[in-house]
């Protein structure tokens, strides 16, 4: 297991571990690299439609883009943090790592235009990226039970996220803070809260550090529902029902800055052990987890890698049981169920299990909708749920991606449980030939 932990780790994990093993927090001066690629969605709800085929057309363009991307940015002295299915989160630290930085984006960037144009079976793609990044103090904390997870949150974070926000495709946007320690030539005309990246960075290339560690427990940092996934090898690209949540966690900003780093470190701990013990009981996957402003948010699957039969209920049941603990800081909740690509992306040495498609940003839709304490799902997640619960109906509403407005409902407790004829019985998964078949 050791071994094959080792490329779903970043760097600073590792350090971290031999360095400071029981720490929660620490505070690192830096730049980060935050780029959102816009194009592998579409891509994945395509390609779908040719099953085991579709799903490893598309393994193949997503490994071949993040392997150009990743090495570009390791050339500069980069380290990836986050790593999503459509997104990517790089810290470059030591001397002039903002213009690293900076370079590294311009370098991601040129290799995109050479590559991110792919002809696949279900037509050419074009891949496009948004870039933001700040210079400043970072705050990063290693927390959980189950597993300890690397959380990337406070006002840095925020920052970096603000600028991706802003920076429309093809840009790269810098806060006030990066633009200030680079070279005039480099610093383009403002846009909203930051100033584009111009021209091309004048820095010499850094030899890439080897990524190896000699710790004998890196399992302690994959969630528990991916641990037996890497410990059978080759992982499978496919496209599977799932359901998938978003729990976003607000307000960590103002605990770091009234109340301190070790408070909020406690206070993520806190949340992290809340949503494990929720999930870890009911065979729902922790995925990941993410920045965002004033906060970040986790990723939570249940169907993928493993199903129950119960998806749906188990999900819903998991986050109700997190909403009534009354966790540390307040959260907000969207799900979603359907079909996702599911599988391991990246390069040898940089690797990580996502899920992706329309599915997964109808649940992000949902999360970024939901009020602080609620839980919003569509109809069909809750309609699926053999356990009834007290709901509330939302007016339709549109988002983004999605041309007919969704119908979803803000889920309360549990109530009662349906009778088996109610629920309506499990579907039969991947077997038509069969089916044929029998009606015959």
């Amino acid at each position: 297991m050791k071994v094959s932990a080792q490329p779903y780790l970043p760097r600073m994990v590792r350090e971290w571990d031999e360095e400071a093993t029981r720490r929660l927090h620490q505070s690192l001066e830096g730049s980060t690299v935050f780029v959102d690629i816009a194009g592998f969605t579409a891509t994945s709800e395509r390609l779908a439609r040719h099953g085991k085929l579709g799903a490893e057309e598309l393994t193949d363009v997503i490994a071949a883009t993040f392997h150009e991307l990743l090495a570009a940015a390791y050339s500069f002295g980069g380290s990836l943090l986050k790593f999503g299915g459509d997104a990517l989160l790089l810290f470059f630290s030591g001397d002039e790592h903002a213009l690293r930085s900076c370079a590294a984006a311009r370098a991601m960037q040129q290799k995109l235009d050479d590559v991110g144009v792919c002809v696949t079976s279900a037509g050419k793609v074009t891949l496009r990226m948004s870039v933001g990044i700040h210079t400043g103090i970072f705050d990063f904390f290693l927390v959980g039970g189950s597993h300890r997870e690397l959380v990337v949150c406070g006002p840095g974070a925020t920052r970096t996220v603000t600028m991706e926000g802003v920076a429309g495709a093809g840009q790269i946007l810098l806060s006030p803070g990066t633009a200030d320690t680079i070279s005039a030539v480099n610093r383009g005309r403002a846009v909203g809260p930051g100033f584009l990246l111009k021209g091309h960075v004048e820095v010499e290339p850094l030899e890439p550090r080897q990524a190896t560690s000699s710790t004998e427990a890196l399992a302690q940092f994959v969630p528990v529902g991916l641990r037996q996934l890497l410990l059978g090898g080759e992982v499978e690209p496919e496209h599977r029902p799932a359901t998938v949540a978003f729990v976003r966690y607000h307000g960590i900003d103002d605990v770091i800055e009234v109340e301190g780093a070790e408070e909020a470190g406690q206070r993520l701990d806190s949340l992290i052990r809340t949503v494990q013990e929720a999930v870890d009981e009911r065979s729902v996957t922790f995925l990941a987890t993410d920045i965002a402003d004033n906060g970040g948010k986790m990723i939570l699957t249940a169907g993928v890698p493993t199903t129950t039969g119960g998806d749906d209920e188990e999900m819903l049941l998991a986050l109700r049981q997190v909403i009534s603990s009354r966790p540390a800081l307040p959260i907000s909740v969207g799900v979603s169920g359907g079909r996702v690509f599911a599988g391991e992306i990246g390069t040898p040495y940089r690797r990580t299990y996502t899920v992706m498609g329309d599915t997964v940003n109808l649940a992000a839709r949902l999360m970024a909708r939901a009020p602080a304490g609620e839980i919003y799902a569509t109809t069909e997640v809750v309609a699926r749920s053999r356990t009834t619960f007290v709901v509330r109906q939302l007016e339709p509403f549109v988002v983004k991606g999605k041309k007919l407005p969704i119908d979803a409902v803000s889920v309360g407790d549990p109530k009662g449980t349906k009778s088996q004829r109610e629920a309506g019985g499990l579907p039969l998964i991947g077997r038509n030939h069969e089916m044929e078949i029998l009606g015959a």
